[in-house]
């Protein structure tokens, strides 16, 4: 029976919150499939599964779905507690759903019964049931019932010595008296919900006290669960056993010999002959101490082999399959038989069937619970929720389209006119949210958020063209979740903002890990949290001793060896000299690799000395030619004592340009073709304000900041956007005032 919990409790499997709903819930499906009737519902929404990569379509296949108030736009008020909450495939039909964890000020937990799984494969969620009578019958059970199990068991049920069996079938897991406060029922960081701790006690244990052969004895078997160890173990420690006076139908144990893998121990012959010890792969497969780990037994009398998995990934064997003995006798959950040895901790989601799952359900098994893309939620952005609003547009935009681009959005208290920090219900921004015209949510990443200041957004825009129109929206303490570093998921390889203090290396905000780092060697020469031209930027100068220093990576991702195309750009701001009055080679950027000690070099973006003192030179080199976009002379020189951007555009067929503030400096060159290629056993370097950082004298003699490399050439339209979003937001950028919105909306004005 499906079992409708207390929404006011964070977690609670164990109590059932009315009697109706549980009564509607357990009312058993028909014999021919019910057909649901959307004009039955208030609500609906789609569900994808775009996360399973299995080559075979899955039956009858049990996947989880997750919902809560971070979904936008679904409503915990409109589901009457679970109870109107239905399931549908594409065609319409009802389909078996269990809820395993009921939690409206959180997240809940519903397994739902997929009839074909593949790839994409799409169902509808429905809820607020408005037709008349009774909405169409549901039993929890029936996920379970028709696809191999014998048993399911969720755990977790807080202070209930039985665990419920969320099969048809019965076979509930008891506390023994002996193990009476040897055992967390409750354990409340539970993979799904709850779970069961057992911390090493030699009497914790849970059992199916009368197993009537059901469980492990047939000719196919699928034994799996999720285990969470605290510590290695000194010796072997059960996790299940079904195993009369030693008489083994299998053990399944921690192997402390083998760093605590799963292991099993398994007949070799059907009466009492001796035990095989199966000891799949070595330590190196080991679950992680404090981290869930799926794993699982298959004996498969198809081919006769018995095989193991961990984290979905089978496990090489050449195990025949253990002969079949059927005992009416206990299985035993978290210790062995003996009762001296209980699993160091924690066992959730706990399930055996009858037939030999594939690998792709198995992976499938795994991929539904731990991979958060394994089910993506379709629904509409219900902006009603927001407490306020206001709307942007951008006259400075480029008068052609392009497409996902990051504009800067700043906000402070007072301005936009209306806006008050106060009034965001999250810390940190982070119910700041956007959306385009069509109401699409956007991605958007929070920068710098300086409750007594300016903060800093950076929101992708699908389509910018001038006076394009979003609209901001927070005041919402669920605001759905977005994606900080698909901002930068078009073209960017590393975008570095430079914020922060007192850090040694800077994050790159595109997720792909190239931290810019200052080397130890040259410690002290970076100075962090100066002034920037968005938020926070690095100062380079500061040993004078040496005049040594910089930023470095060795990221492949971002380097742009033997590459077609590329875009660097940085933002600098020098206080050293009059341009004009430069009488040295400084850099801010320069790619090269390591190879027979020669230190070729990729590319060069640096300020000119001499006869060329001040201009803002690329050199780029090619195999066999190299080319330099050195300005002519009737080119600005970058202004002292304010922020300069500085670009580098590189295209293997149109050739190069050099960029500045914005203005196409110089453009085209004879030689062409891809960059110099890394040779096989070089390694790469890019080093930022510097030549190198061992290199004296070479540093940019200021500051640098928002650092971007892409893999692709960017258009005029690209570079001149980049430029006005940052240097000259107020007029790039225009705010209307903040208005009430909504619901929430109407209550502040009633107050």
């Amino acid at each position: 029976m499906t079992t409708i919990h207390n929404c006011m409790k964070p977690r609670g499997r164990g109590a059932i919150f009315t009697a109706i709903c549980a009564a509607v819930l357990a009312l058993p499906l028909c014999a021919d499939a019910a057909q649901i009737n959307p004009a039955d519902y208030e609500c609906t929404f789609d569900v994808k599964f775009g996360g399973y990569n299995g080559t075979t379509t899955l039956t009858d296949f049990p996947a989880l779905v997750r919902l809560s108030q971070k979904l936008n736009g679904f409503r915990y008020n409109k589901c009457a507690d679970g109870a109107s909450l239905r399931f549908a495939d594409a065609n319409g039909n009802l389909i078996p759903h269990e809820i395993d964890t009921w939690d409206a000020s959180g997240t809940s937990l519903v397994w739902v019964k997929i009839p074909l799984l593949k790839k994409d494969t799409v169902i509808t969620c429905y809820y607020g049931y408005r037709g008349s009578g009774e909405p169409p019958a549901v039993n929890g059970s029936d996920v379970w019932k028709g696809n191999g199990y014998v048993a399911v068991w969720h755990l977790g049920d807080a202070n209930n010595n039985t665990q419920k069996d969320s099969t048809a079938n019965g076979f509930d897991f008891v506390c023994p008296p002996a193990a009476s406060g040897k055992v967390n029922l409750a354990v409340e960081s539970g993979l799904l919900g709850g779970a069961v701790g057992f911390g090493g006690y030699n009497d914790g244990r849970l059992t199916v006290p009368d197993d009537d052969d059901s469980l492990g004895c047939s000719d196919n078997v699928t034994i799996e669960a999720w285990v969470r160890p605290s510590s290695v173990p000194t010796s072997n420690r059960g996790i299940m056993t079904k195993r009369p006076s030693g008489d083994v139908t299998f053990y399944i144990y921690a192997n402390y010999g083998k760093g605590g893998i799963p292991s099993m121990a398994i007949p070799t012959s059907a009466d009492n002959g001796a035990d095989k010890y199966f000891t799949p792969g070595d330590g190196s497969s080991a679950p992680p101490l404090d981290e869930w780990t799926h794993m699982a037994f298959i004996r498969n009398s198809g081919d006769n082999q018995t095989y193991e998995y961990i984290d979905g990934a089978k496990l090489t064997s050449n195990t025949p399959a253990w002969p079949i003995r059927k005992h009416r006798s206990a299985v035993i959950l978290g210790n062995t038989v003996y009762s001296s040895g209980a699993y160091p901790g924690d066992i959730d989601e706990v399930r055996f069937s009858d037939v030999a799952r594939s690998p792709d359900w198995i992976k499938a098994t795994r991929d539904t619970v731990l991979e958060d893309d394994f089910a993506v939620y379709e629904l509409s952005n219900d902006w009603t929720m927001y407490s306020h609003k206001f709307g942007i547009s951008f006259p400075g935009a480029p008068e052609a389209t392009v497409s996902d681009f990051p504009v800067l959005v700043k906000v402070s208290e007072g301005s936009p006119a209306g806006f008050s920090y106060s009034d965001c219900m999250k810390e940190d921004g982070d119910d700041l949210r956007f959306a385009d015209a069509g109401g699409n949510l956007l991605d958007s990443e929070v920068d710098v958020w300086d409750t007594n200041g300016v903060s800093l957004v950076w929101v992708k825009v699908p389509s910018l063209v001038k006076d394009v129109r979003i609209t901001a929206y927070y005041g919402w303490q669920f605001a759905p979740k977005v994606s900080a570093t698909n901002v930068w998921a078009n073209g960017f390889l590393g975008v570095w903002h430079l914020g922060g203090s007192d850090v040694t290396s800077f994050e790159d905000s595109t997720g792909g890990g190239a931290f810019l780092y200052e080397p130890a060697a040259v410690s002290g020469s970076v100075g962090t949290g100066r002034t920037g031209i968005a938020g926070k930027a690095v100062e380079l100068n500061l040993r004078s001793s040496d005049n040594k220093g910089g930023l470095r990576t060795e990221s492949l991702r971002v380097m742009r060896c033997g590459a077609d195309a590329m875009t660097i750009e940085m933002w600098g701001w020098q206080d050293d000299h009059e341009p004009s009055e430069n009488t040295a080679t400084h850099y801010f950027a320069q790619e090269l690799y390591a190879y027979d000690n020669s230190y070729p070099h990729v590319y060069q973006l640096y300020e000119g000395f001499g006869g060329d003192a001040g201009k803002t030179i690329v050199r780029v080199y090619l195999d066999g030619a190299n080319a330099t976009l050195n300005p002519s002379g009737d080119k600005p020189l970058p202004q002292r004592q304010t922020w300069n951007h500085v670009v580098f555009r590189y295209d293997s067929v149109e050739g190069g340009a050099n960029i500045q503030n914005g203005e196409t400096i110089v453009s085209g060159h004879a030689n062409k073709g891809p960059l110099r290629e890394r040779p096989s056993g070089g390694s790469s370097s890019l080093f930022i304000g510097c030549q190198s950082t061992g290199v004296a004298n070479t540093q940019y003699p200021g500051m640098v900041d928002e650092v971007r490399i892409s893999s692709v050439a960017r258009s005029d339209a690209w570079v001149k956007a980049t430029y006005d979003t940052i240097k000259n937001n107020a007029t790039f950028t225009k705010y209307g005032a903040v208005r009430p919105n909504g619901f929430q909306g109407l209550m502040i004005i009633l107050r």
